[in-house]
């Protein structure tokens, strides 16, 4: 028995807004109130010509939470696993996985020094590092573009 609709299932969040939109015309009500919705969807791999990967540092970032948004990334989008390897340590630190692309991890800025690497793992296990991309000294809501794409 499945104690959670979600449990282990792919979970979307729309907003009332989205949900008037795909809803037949004087239904939105209706649709907007019916709760878990079974939904049929296809992941759509995109490629983005001559744009490299970059990393948005979220504006709750600190020195020591590190989040960011990965964006332009090529393929489907499955990213499985994001690490942070500091500078000068072979110990990369896991980021959890908040929403959508983003993903965040507590850092000891004392241990864990700038510049930082980020690796991406997707669901297919293919890998890729960008290579001190957040720089020495970054800053919250700074976009770093990385020199990497699948």
């Amino acid at each position: 028995m499945q104690s959670s609709p979600c449990s282990g299932a792919v979970h979307f969040d729309l907003s009332g807004t989205a949900m008037n939109a795909l809803a037949k015309p004087g239904q939105a009500a209706a649709l907007r109130n019916i709760g878990n919705v079974a939904i049929s969807y296809q992941r759509v791999p995109c490629q983005y010509k001559n744009t490299n990967i970059r990393f948005k540092v979220d504006t709750g970032s600190n020195p020591d939470f590190l989040s960011v948004n990965v964006e332009f990334e090529n393929g489907d989008g499955d990213l499985s696993l994001v690490e942070f390897l500091p500078a000068r340590s072979t110990q990369a630190i896991k980021a959890n996985h908040v929403f959508g692309a983003t993903w965040s991890s507590n850092i000891n800025p004392q241990v864990q020094k700038a510049p930082y690497s980020i690796r991406l793992t997707t669901g297919s296990n293919n890998k890729l590092t960008a290579i001190n991309v957040i720089p020495v000294g970054w800053l919250p809501g700074k976009i770093y573009n990385s020199t990497v794409n699948f």
